[in-house]
């Protein structure tokens, strides 16, 4: 962003529209008035969406972020996350409803899923799409990549692994404490790339892996609940997620979701081998019957 340009707080992006709507052109007001209705759904798609949704050229949207005194829409695209994130929360308008003053376990239920949204829509607003896009590159472009997770963070590495193997078969998961991760790790070397999960408490292996791995010249990524975890403060690149409110098990809501937008962003990237490579993996699973059959 350049100098002469200062950001103000996310919570006067309306008020900014509103001062400038009336020298903005039919196009721009076009673009304006469809922020403003749909600013959810804006706050998630690039320039070329939008244009495509009001059929006009991508051009015309750049230009009115622009115009509103943003470097690009990317920017803008950042303001509108951070309106939502400055409003109230899902938890907090589940409080404020009839159900949120109800006891029981129905009311546990509804305030756990709705603290666990916020905390995905808070990692979508704080994870950079450059970080984001460094990192898939990396798994696209590395010879092989191990997945490390351990205790709770297990499930997700054997989820976000199983994920990548079907695109990228050197895929490798190192989630099960059965002793193995030195045997798992004798063939690490430059070239390679480890993902490592790992939330509060931060599993002391992961971090003797990430270690490991340097030694080793690999490439590191961390995903984690903190910047000042041991991981993001060993790792190349570092995916934050967005805490949930303290409880007796750590919410893993938004490392999943991570790791879905993940293995999604992988086969995107690998184009059409990723097609052939899912339609190799469906005949392999129905060879040894991995899923059951309907048998309506």
């Amino acid at each position: 962003m350049s100098a002469r340009r200062r950001r103000a707080p996310a919570v006067e992006f309306e008020a900014l529209v509103g001062g400038r709507y009336g020298g903005l052109s039919p196009a721009h007001r076009k673009v304006a008035d469809f922020l403003l209705a749909d600013g959810r759904r804006a706050a998630l798609v690039p320039a070329a969406s939008v244009a495509k949704e009001l059929g006009m050229s991508e051009a015309t949207v750049v230009r009115f972020a622009q115009a509103l005194g943003f470097d690009g829409y990317p920017e803008l695209r950042d303001r509108l996350r951070e309106r939502f994130l400055t409003t109230a929360t899902s938890l907090e308008r589940f409080a404020a409803s009839p159900a949120g003053s109800s006891a029981g376990r129905n009311g546990l239920l509804a305030r756990i899923l709705a603290d666990d949204a916020d905390a995905i829509l808070g990692t979508l607003a704080q994870v950079p799409h450059e970080t984001f896009e460094a990192v898939v590159e990396a798994i696209a472009t590395a010879r092989r990549t191990y997945v490390v997770g351990f205790r709770g963070s297990a499930g997700i590495a054997l989820v976000l692994g199983m994920g990548l193997r079907i695109y990228l078969p050197e895929t490798r998961v190192i989630a099960v404490n059965v002793g193995d991760a030195a045997e798992e790790l004798l063939s690490l070397r430059r070239g390679d790339l480890v993902i490592v999960i790992s939330v509060l408490r931060y599993a002391g292996q992961t971090i003797d892996i990430l270690r490991y791995a340097h030694d080793a010249k690999a490439r590191t990524v961390a995903i984690t609940d903190s910047p000042i975890s041991p991981v993001a403060r060993l790792a190349d690149l570092v995916l934050l997620t967005k805490p949930t409110t303290p409880r007796t098990m750590a919410s893993y809501a938004p490392v999943a979701s991570l790791a879905s937008a993940l293995t999604e962003a992988v086969a995107a990237r690998r184009g059409g081998n990723a097609g052939r490579s899912l339609r190799e993996a469906e005949a392999l699973w129905d060879r040894f019957r991995v899923h059951a059959r309907d048998e309506r």
